[in-house]
């Protein structure tokens, strides 16, 4: 919920997966909750309080609007192409 600051398991939950290779995308739901020029500001609360990689993608999601919607489907394509080359 992008309203909240991540939880202790939010953070516990990426770090376990970053430590076992993985770059996970972070969907960060119920952005029509919150202003458009807020978002940024979530955003940034989010990846310092996990402590974010650079590259780890924080995409703000509303399931009413559909806001981020592309964005989740284009990731998950880009990664699912790299693994049929790999």
């Amino acid at each position: 919920d992008i309203r909240h600051e991540p939880s202790k398991k939010d953070v516990e939950n990426y770090k376990k997966l970053v430590k076992l290779g993985f770059n996970p995308l972070i969907v960060a739901t119920k952005a029509d909750k919150v202003s458009r020029g807020l978002l940024d500001k979530h955003i940034s609360i989010i990846k310092k309080t996990m402590g974010t990689l650079p590259d780890t993608p924080v995409i703000p999601f509303s399931a009413v609007t559909k806001d981020g919607r592309d964005e989740i489907w284009e990731y998950m394509n880009y990664f699912m192409e790299e693994i049929k080359l790999a």
